[in-house]
């Protein structure tokens, strides 16, 4: 929502109490989760950002999982180079 407030207006337009708690969102930077993570080291990460909303009464961007990680891709995936890369059809 940074650099947007009009999307904090779109989403809670209805709901009063939903523009306040979107003020403040805690979410990790660019690069901080990427696809070299273990599976038990972004669920690491998750729970400490966790910490961190509730601590400051905040709402938690969760952040996605980095799909050319090894424990998030299929078997018949995981031959492909990293990053993966997509693409729109």
């Amino acid at each position: 929502l940074y650099g947007a407030p009009e999307k904090v207006f779109y989403a809670t337009m209805q709901d009063d109490q939903a523009r306040s708690t979107l003020a403040r969102v805690v979410a990790y930077a660019p690069g901080v989760i990427h696809y070299l993570l273990s599976k038990e080291q972004y669920l690491r990460a998750v729970e400490q950002l966790a910490r961190v909303a509730v601590a400051l009464g905040a709402v938690a961007a969760w952040p996605a999982v980095d799909c050319s990680s090894d424990w998030a891709l299929t078997l018949a995936s995981q031959h492909l180079s990293r990053p993966v890369r997509h693409s729109i059809p």
